[in-house]
C-alpha cells in the first residue's frame, strides 16, 4: 500500500469545534479567528503558516465552542504523510477545557522547509490521539509550520520599564542570545526609529 496524501478526518456533529486558533512569537504567525465549524469536521488551512527556526519556539492559543473538550496538536516532522502519536504529537491536554495555550519548540536538526500541523478538539477525549479519526463531536484543522534559517540577530524579549519619572526610566529585558552590548534609540512618543 502507499499514501497519496494526508488522511482526511471527519466529524459528524457541529456541536463542538475550534473557533479561534492563532500563534505568536514566530517570524510570521497564524491568525484564524471566528472560523466556526467546517462542514464535515475538517478544514485545510495550510495556506496559513507560522514561521520559526531550528530550536526556536512559537506560542499558540485556541478557543473551543460547544462545551469543554480535549485538544491535541501534531506536526509531521518527517513529512511522511502520517501524524505519529509517539514522535510528532507536540501538545496534548490531559483534562477537558474551553481554551488552550502553549509553546512549541522546533526540534534540533529540523531541516528548513514546510511541515503540516494538525490540530483537533474532541468532546469525547481529554487527550485526543486520533489525528485521522472519524469522530462524532470534534473538529480537525491543518496549518503549515515553516522552518527557516535562524536570524543573525535575535531580538530581546520581556521588555519592561519601571521607576518612571519625567526624566528617567529603568529598562529591563531578556537577551535574545549571548549578546552583551546593545544600541538604544529613544524619543518622544511617535518618533521615527532609525
Amino acid at each position: 500500500s502507499f499514501f497519496t496524501g494526508y488522511c482526511v478526518p471527519s466529524a459528524t456533529s457541529s456541536s463542538t469545534y475550534v473557533n479561534n486558533f492563532s500563534t505568536s512569537n514566530g517570524s510570521s504567525n497564524i491568525s484564524n479567528l471566528s472560523s466556526g465549524f467546517t462542514s464535515g469536521g475538517y478544514a485545510d488551512f495550510t495556506t496559513q503558516s507560522v514561521e520559526s527556526y531550528e530550536n526556536g519556539t512559537f506560542d499558540f492559543s485556541s478557543d473551543i465552542v460547544g462545551g469543554s473538550a480535549g485538544f491535541s496538536i501534531w506536526i509531521d516532522w518527517n513529512n511522511d504523510l502520517v501524524f505519529n502519536n509517539a514522535t510528532e504529537k507536540v501538545f496534548n491536554t490531559t483534562s477537558y477545557g474551553f481554551s488552550f495555550s502553549g509553546t512549541i519548540t522546533i526540534p534540533a536538526q529540523t531541516a528548513n522547509g514546510d511541515y503540516r500541523m494538525r490540530i483537533t478538539t474532541d468532546w469525547y477525549s481529554s487527550n485526543p490521539s486520533q489525528p485521522c479519526g472519524n469522530r462524532s463531536r470534534a473538529e480537525f484543522e491543518d496549518y503549515t509550520v515553516t522552518v527557516v534559517n535562524p536570524p543573525s540577530c535575535f531580538p530581546p524579549t520581556a521588555l519592561a520599564a519601571s521607576n518612571l519619572t519625567a526624566t528617567s526610566a529603568d529598562i529591563n529585558w531578556v537577551a535574545g542570545a549571548t549578546e552583551t552590548t546593545w544600541n538604544f534609540e529613544y524619543g518622544p512618543s511617535g518618533y521615527t526609529q532609525g
